[in-house]
């Protein structure tokens, strides 16, 4: 629904395949993958 919306404006939209980037794991700095980052106690 929103991708329509995007494109409708002439934006573009980018979809990442998250279960292979885990963007909650990585970290922004260095783009290494920190599992203990996914914890709950982390969250």
């Amino acid at each position: 629904m929103i991708a329509y919306k995007i494109e409708q404006k002439g934006g573009l939209m980018l979809t990442l395949p998250t279960k292979q980037i885990k963007p909650s794991q990585r970290c922004p700095n260095c783009g290494k993958v920190h599992k203990h980052w996914a914890e709950l106690t982390n969250r």
